[in-house]
């Protein structure tokens, strides 16, 4: 059988929204974040459309303002 790859593109196979807000609320507490995180974390996700550096890094930045 030749190499193949899967991609789900319309949440068909995997539902990409559901896993995500299960990682950014265990995010959220493993790092002793207020619940409002939640909102800047999938704000800033972009529904995955974002790449994970930029991603990642507009998180810190918006949630190190905050801590202060």
């Amino acid at each position: 059988m030749p190499p193949m790859a899967l991609f789900d593109l319309d949440n068909t196979f995997l539902d990409r929204e559901r896993a995500f807000h299960a990682w950014a609320r265990q995010f959220i507490e493993v790092n002793g974040l207020s619940p409002g995180a939640l909102t800047t974390i999938l704000t800033a996700d972009n529904d995955g459309f974002k790449a994970r550096e930029i991603f990642f890094a507009e998180v810190r930045q918006v949630l190190r303002s905050r801590r202060m």
